[in-house]
C-alpha cells in the first residue's frame, strides 16, 4: 500500500492601530481593527502501485485497486474594529495596558468564528446506516444486470394475452376519449390509453426490435461492464443568538451543513452469449418471471429493490467474472456566519463591530475491490423527478379511484334494489 499525503496553510493577519485625544482626557481613545483569517488544506491518499502499469494497459491487461483518500480544506475569517474611550482616569497609564488591548483584539476577532462554527468533522447527516441501505441497493443493480438480455421473452409470451387485451382496449378508449361523456368517463379512458401504450404497445414493439436484431447476431464469448450509482443530498441549517465571552452585547450565528453521499459500484464480467441467451430464453430468464408476472410488481420496485434482488440472486452458467469494485464517495461542507456588536469594560468605554466568516470542507473517497452479496433495501430515490414516473403514478391512481366509484355506483343499485324487493315483499305480504 503506498500513501502520500500534502497540506497548505496560509495566514491573513492584518492589524492597524490609532489613537486620537489628549493623555489622560476624556477625549482620549484609541482604534484597532484588523483582519485576521487563514486557509489550510491537507490531502492524504492511500493506493496500490502497479508496476509497469502503462505497458502492461496497452497489452489489455485490467486492473482493480483499492483507493482511500481523506480531504480537508478550512477557511476561517473575521474582521472588525474596537475603539476604546476614557470614562475613567487613564486607565491606559496602568502598566501592561498596550498588551491587554492588543490581546482583547486578537482574540476577539476570530473568536467570533470560533463562537459562530462548529467542526464539521463529526457532522454526519447522512447515517452510517442509510450508506449501508445505498451499497445494497447498488449492489444489487449491478449483479440483477450481470449477463442478462436486454429483454425476457418468457415474460413477454406470457403476457401476451394481457397485451392484446390492452391493445384492444387503447382503440376503444381513444374514442371514448373523442366522444362526448362525462368527465371522468375522458379522464378514465385517457389514463387507460396512456397505460396501455407504455405498458403494452411500447413493450411490445421493444421486444419485436430485440429479436430481430438478435436473429442476426451469432454466438461468440462477451465482455460487458455492469454500472449502477445512487446518491443522497441532506443539508441542515441553524441559528441561534447568546451573549459573548461575559460582556454587555449580544453575538448572532448561521450555520449551514451540506452532506452528500454517492455511492457507486461495477462488476465486468465475461460470458458465452449464444441466441438463446442473447433473446433472453435462458433458465435464468425463466427464473425471474413470476416476480414479474405478478400484478403490481413493478410499482413495488419503485420503492423496494426486490426484482433487482430477485435477479442477482438467480445463478448464471459460464460466467467469469473479471473484476468489481465498490466506490463511496462522500463531502460534507460546513459554513457559519457570525456577526456581535458588544460593549467592553464599560468603564473604560471599548466598544467593538465584529463579524466572521467559516467554512469547512471535508472530502472521503474509498473504492474496495469485489461486491458483498445483495440486500433488500428502501430505495433512496423513489424516481419521481422523472415526468414518466409521475405520469404514471397519476394514471394508476386515476384507474384506482375510477374503479372504486363504479364499485360504489354498483353497491348502490344493489342497495336499491333490495330496497324494492323489501317494498315488494310488505307490500305483498306472502306470509299471510
Amino acid at each position: 500500500m503506498r500513501y502520500t499525503s500534502r497540506s497548505t496553510i496560509a495566514f491573513l493577519p492584518d492589524w492597524q492601530y490609532s489613537f486620537s485625544g489628549l493623555p489622560c482626557s476624556p477625549a482620549t481613545s484609541s482604534t484597532n481593527s484588523a483582519n485576521y483569517g487563514y486557509h489550510g488544506k491537507s490531502v492524504e491518499r492511500w493506493d496500490v502501485s502497479i508496476p509497469h502499469f502503462k505497458q502492461r494497459s496497452s497489452r489489455g491487461e485490467r486492473f482493480f485497486n483499492p483507493l482511500r483518500m481523506r480531504s480537508t480544506e478550512l477557511t476561517y475569517s473575521s474582521q472588525g474594529q474596537i475603539t476604546w474611550g476614557s470614562l475613567n482616569d487613564c486607565p491606559w497609564t496602568v502598566p501592561g495596558y498596550y498588551g491587554p488591548h492588543h490581546a482583547y483584539g486578537s482574540a476577539l476577532f476570530p473568536a467570533v468564528v470560533y463562537y459562530s462554527g462548529f467542526s464539521g468533522n463529526g457532522v454526519k447527516l447522512v447515517s452510517d446506516e442509510q450508506i449501508d441501505e445505498m451499497k445494497f441497493e447498488v449492489i444489487s443493480k449491478v449483479k440483477s444486470e450481470i449477463g442478462r438480455a436486454s429483454t425476457n421473452l418468457y415474460e413477454t409470451l406470457a403476457e401476451m394475452p394481457k397485451s392484446a387485451v390492452l391493445l384492444q382496449d387503447l382503440l376503444k378508449n381513444a374514442r371514448n376519449i373523442i366522444v362526448v361523456g362525462s368527465l371522468s368517463k375522458k379522464i378514465h379512458a385517457l389514463s387507460s390509453a396512456y397505460l396501455a401504450v407504455r405498458y403494452g404497445l411500447l413493450p411490445l414493439m421493444k421486444d419485436i426490435q430485440h429479436v430481430v436484431k438478435e436473429l442476426k447476431g451469432f454466438s461468440e464469448e462477451v465482455t460487458r461492464t455492469s454500472r449502477g450509482a445512487v446518491s443522497v443530498s441532506q443539508t441542515d441549517s441553524s441559528t441561534f443568538s447568546s451573549t459573548f465571552m461575559g460582556t454587555v452585547g449580544g453575538l448572532s450565528t448561521k450555520h449551514s451543513v451540506s452532506d452528500v453521499v454517492v455511492v457507486r459500484a461495477m462488476s465486468m464480467d465475461s460470458y458465452w452469449a449464444d441466441l438463446q441467451t442473447r433473446m433472453g430464453l435462458s433458465l435464468t430468464d425463466l427464473a425471474t418471471v413470476a416476480w414479474e408476472l405478478l400484478p403490481f410488481s413493478f410499482v413495488i420496485d419503485w420503492f423496494v429493490n426486490i426484482g433487482d434482488v430477485i435477479n442477482s440472486i438467480v445463478p448464471r452458467a459460464g460466467l467469469r467474472n473479471i473484476g468489481s469494485t465498490l466506490t463511496v464517495k462522500r463531502e460534507t461542507i460546513v459554513q457559519c456566519y457570525g456577526s456581535a456588536d458588544l460593549t467592553l469594560a464599560p468603564t473604560w468605554g471599548g466598544e467593538s463591530s465584529l463579524s466572521g466568516f467559516c467554512k469547512e470542507s471535508y472530502y472521503a473517497h474509498d473504492r474496495v475491490v469485489g461486491l458483498t452479496l445483495p440486500g433488500l433495501a428502501v430505495k433512496q430515490d423513489f424516481g419521481f423527478d422523472n415526468i414518466l414516473r409521475k405520469l404514471d403514478a397519476i394514471a394508476l391512481v386515476l384507474q384506482k379511484l375510477y374503479a372504486r366509484k363504479q364499485d360504489g355506483a354498483v353497491g348502490k343499485d344493489s342497495a336499491a334494489k333490495i330496497i324494492v324487493a323489501a317494498e315488494n315483499v310488505l307490500k305483498n305480504r306472502p306470509w299471510r
